[in-house]
């Protein structure tokens, strides 16, 4: 009986804790305010939101610390009454990051943009030369000829 009891407190703090970064899941985001991003942008937008995640990931991962510090000790979730968990931020970073990457395949952007992380960014003193990357160059679609198929009779027939 007392086993279970313990067990069930252990369940119980364990359920109140800020859960995990990885395991939060994305929200839906819609595409198509993305959709008219170039795919340089998006390469840029995938970058930023990217870092914001990774941000916000490391608060998650403090308050997820300071929960279980906070149950050993206090029987309590520190982080998470504290207001350190951020796990509507990290859905919302990650249902953003898949709409960018919805939109970049809409818009056809190759693979490498889409991964692609944005330049790091330089002070002036340690200025690098810029590295040109080839244009990549889609290739022209034909329409097919609006011809009427053979075996369909004209109207003179």
């Amino acid at each position: 009986m007392r086993s279970a009891i313990v067990a069930m407190i252990v369940v119980m703090t364990a359920a109140a804790c800020a859960p995990a970064p990885e395991t939060i899941g994305p929200a839906y985001v819609s595409d198509l305010p993305f959709r008219t991003y170039s795919c340089e942008q998006l390469g840029e937008e995938q970058a930023r939101l990217s870092q914001a995640l990774a941000t916000a990931s490391t608060q998650q991962s403090k308050a997820r610390a300071n929960d279980v510090m906070g149950v050993i000790i206090l029987k309590l979730p520190i982080g998470s009454l504290s207001g350190q968990a951020v796990t509507p931020l990290i859905s919302l970073y990650k249902g953003q990051i898949e709409a960018v990457h919805r939109a970049s395949m809409n818009n056809g952007c190759p693979e490498a943009a889409r991964v692609q992380p944005a330049p790091p960014v330089v002070s002036p003193a340690v200025q690098q030369p810029a590295i040109q990357q080839p244009a990549i160059q889609q290739p022209a679609v034909q329409q097919p000829a609006t011809q009427q198929p053979a075996w369909l009779p004209t109207r003179g027939e």
